[in-house]
C-alpha cells in the first residue's frame, strides 16, 4: 500500500477534512495517495487527478476554499510571474492559454507541458 505522506497530497486531505468532512477526505486519501518518494510521472498523475476529483465531486466555491487552504509556498519567482500573466488577461481561460502557451516549470517525456488546470487557477483568481 502507497504511504500518502508527501505534502501536497496531505494538505490537501487536511483541507478536504475542514471544508467537506473526513468521509470525503478518507475517501480521497484512499483513491489516491501519493508518497513523498514519488517521480515527477506519479506527481503529474496525481495532480491531473486531483483536480479531475474536485470538478467531478464539488461545486465551485468549494473546491476554491479547498484549493487556498492546499495550496503550497514555492516562493516569490513563482507567485510574481503568475501573477505578470493574470494582470494582462481578460479573463481567466486567456490566463491560462498564455500561461500555458509560454511557460513550463517541468518536463516529462509523455507530456510535455504541465499545464495549469482551471480548478487550480480559480482559487488563485476566482472567477
Amino acid at each position: 500500500m502507497v504511504k500518502n505522506d508527501n505534502a501536497h497530497s496531505v494538505r490537501l486531505v487536511e483541507s478536504l477534512r475542514k471544508n467537506v468532512g473526513y468521509q470525503e477526505a478518507d475517501e480521497f486519501e484512499a483513491k489516491y495517495p501519493l508518497s513523498k518518494s514519488a517521480g515527477i510521472e506519479k506527481k503529474y498523475e496525481w495532480a491531473k487527478d486531483a483536480c479531475n476529483y474536485l470538478e467531478e465531486h464539488f461545486d465551485t466555491e468549494t473546491i476554491i476554499k479547498l484549493r487556498k487552504e492546499c495550496r503550497c509556498n514555492d516562493g516569490k519567482s513563482i507567485a510574481n510571474k503568475i501573477l505578470k500573466y493574470l494582470n494582462k488577461a481578460n479573463s481567466i481561460e486567456q490566463f491560462v492559454n498564455t500561461f500555458n502557451e509560454n511557460e513550463t516549470f517541468a518536463f516529462l517525456n509523455t507530456y510535455p507541458i504541465i499545464k495549469f488546470c482551471f480548478v487550480i487557477l480559480s482559487a488563485i483568481a476566482p472567477v
